[in-house]
This record gives C-alpha cells, structure tokens and sequence, in this order.
C-alpha cells in the first residue's frame, strides 16, 4: 500500500471519501424523489420501492460524488496555497 506524499494528496482522498458518501445518500433520495424507484402508489399507506433501482442510482451519485467532492478539496487548498504565498511574498512556482 501507497503512502500519501503530501497534505494535498491526503486532503484529496478525504474529499473524495466524504463526497462519496454524500453522494450515494442524495442519489438514493433522488431516485425515490423523482419517482424512479417507485414501483406502486401508496397502498394502505405503503410505497413499493424497487432497491435496484435505488442501488444503481446511489452508485451513479456516488461515483459523482467523490469526482465533485476530489475537486473542491483540490480547489479550495490550491486557494489557500495561492492566498498564503500572496501575504508573505511567494511566487507561485514556490507555492
């Protein structure tokens, strides 16, 4: 197993950790929301819910999840980098 090198790469794989769970949980809300997974209406009060379709939507979300959640770790370090090397003077190949 790999070593993360740095606090960049190490903040990125959180980010992407995090964004995949956030991402499953609001593909599975969205594919009941949307009514894509229902499969009856409300029959004494129960909805039939199919979990395939639950399941494949919670992997798509996922997937986007922690490609989104990869990215705005990255974007928000590279800021504080780039904010850090403008207060003491860096040039960017520094930073």
């Amino acid at each position: 197993m790999k070593l993360l090198r740095s606090q960049l790469e190490l903040d990125v794989t959180k980010g992407i950790i995090g964004g995949v769970g956030r991402g499953a949980i609001a593909g599975a809300a969205l594919s009941v929301g949307t009514g894509a997974a229902i499969v009856s209406g409300p029959v004494a009060g129960v909805i039939a819910v199919n979990t395939a379709v639950v399941a494949n939507w919670a992997a798509v979300g996922s997937v986007i999840g922690g490609i989104a959640g990869g990215i705005g770790e990255w974007v928000r370090k590279k800021k504080i980098e780039r904010e850090f090397g403008t207060v003491f003077g860096l040039s960017r190949a520094t930073v």
